[in-house]
């Protein structure tokens, strides 16, 4: 049991900053296997594509959805920078 009431607000932000990291870490690893997928199926079927000679409106709309979620999903696993920052003034209770 917290002895103060910023002890309560720092053992909850805490826990609520670990679900964060654990919800991230999760939507990492999905994505990682969301990328693997995507990846595979673009060969095999840009392969289909190679041999033929034709690509097509399909293919083309399947180059688009594959950069798509390439895009989306390195953009995920990268990296940012974060910042946090409290604004606004200081009120005394």
């Amino acid at each position: 049991m917290a002895s103060s009431l910023a002890e309560f607000a720092y053992g909850i932000s805490f826990a609520a900053i670990e679900q964060q990291e654990r919800r991230l870490g999760e939507l990492r690893s999905r994505t990682g296997t969301l990328l693997a997928a995507a990846t595979v199926a673009a060969s095999f079927l840009g392969a289909e594509a190679a041999r033929s000679g034709k690509v097509g409106v399909l293919g083309t709309l399947g180059l688009l959805a594959y950069l798509a979620c390439t895009g989306g999903g390195l953009y995920v696993l990268l990296p940012h920078h974060s910042s946090f920052g409290i604004f606004g003034p200081v009120r005394a209770w």
